[in-house]
This record gives structure tokens, sequence and C-alpha cells, in this order.
């Protein structure tokens, strides 16, 4: 039975201080023909995730997610109320809940996740503070640069390029110690959220 495409990955990249500063990437996935850390060792190992050089060209090509598909690499992200942004180009039409990198811990703020519901980028820190932020059009099959930057105290969201929102945004600072995997497409284990189910990208 094929696996249905929910969404195309171009790259992840995680920097280890806020958009407004320099930022420098901690993690950068570009999938080109394969799921290595670009500038570091952090390499991912998939999960039914299966590589495409025929839905973008421009390098080596992009990584397609169905519905039980992700990516597990170690959790060396900032912890705590460390500035940190996650960038990650785009392209689906999936209306449902869809992670895009989580880490941390299962427990109220103690988590560090980002993703996307339906037209909305979602934020979360376990339940605590969870929001969305409407956007236009990220569901409509063309390729979106989403960027979340926490500052340590601020969660400013960037939709292709624009700032969206900005507002508090707390995390325990004992919190996401680093305990267990990152997920790139799932969330952590045992994390639940009331804005919907669902665990996979």
């Amino acid at each position: 039975m094929a696996t249905t495409i929910r969404r195309i990955i171009l790259l992840v990249a995680l920097c280890a201080t806020s958009v407004l500063a320099v930022p420098t990437p901690q993690h950068y996935w570009n999938f080109d023909s394969n799921a290595n850390d670009g500038v570091g060792s952090n390499h991912a190992a998939t999960t039914n995730v299966t590589h495409s050089t025929s839905v973008y060209k421009a390098g080596g090509g992009s990584y397609q997610w169905g519905s039980s598909a992700y990516m597990t690499v170690s959790n060396t992200f900032p912890q705590g109320s460390s500035a940190r942004s996650v960038s990650c180009w785009l392209k689906t039409s999936y209306t449902g809940l869809a992670d895009i990198l989580s880490y941390g811990s299962p427990y109220n703020g103690a988590a560090f996740t980002v993703g996307h519901w339906s037209s909305q980028m979602f934020n979360s820190s376990w339940c605590c503070p969870q929001y969305q932020v409407s956007v236009s059009n990220l569901t409509d099959n063309n390729w979106h640069n989403l960027i979340f930057s926490f500052d340590g105290t601020n969660m400013r969201n960037y939709y292709d390029g624009v700032i969206q929102d900005t507002r508090g945004f707390s995390i325990y600072t004992w919190g996401n110690t680093g305990a267990g995997n990152a997920f790139i497409g799932k969330r952590i284990s045992g994390l639940t959220e009331p804005l919907g189910s669902g665990p996979y990208l």
C-alpha cells in the first residue's frame, strides 16, 4: 500500500540564538541526498522517510513524510530558557496537526515543540504556554519558510520572511534538559496537547 505524502521538507536548521542576533546554525539538515547534519555530527536516523530528487532539484533533493515518518536526532539543543531559532522550508497540503521539531520532557513548560496545524503555526512548551498563529496559504502545496525564534523571553513567528506574532513564552529553566532524543516530524513520547491529536508530521 502506497504511503500518502503529507508534506515535503527541504531543510531544518536550528540556531542557538534568536533571529535578532546574527544566527550561525548549530545544526543544519539540508536533506541533500541524506539526513546528515551539515554543520555538525548530529546526523538524523530516518524512519519511513522517502528521499526525492524530483520535487526539489536546486540541491540534491528533499524528504517526503507520510503518516508514520519521522527522524530521530540526539538532543544537543539549547535547553531551558536559552535562546534558539528553528527555520524550516515546508511544502504541504495537510490540514491536520503536524510537529516539525520536538524535544524536552513531557511536563508542563518543559518541552520545546514547533509545527503547524492547518494554516496556523504553533508553539508549545507542553500545554502552557501553547498557542497558534494564523498565516495565509500555508497548506497550498507551495514552498513556505517558517521560523520560530525564542530569545529567552519572547517567541517570534516568521512566515515567508515576515514577522507574524511576538509574545511572551516561558520555558522552565530546569526543563527540557536533554533527556531522550529530539524528533523532526514527531513529538516526544508522552507529550499530549489539547490543541489536537496525531503525533506525526
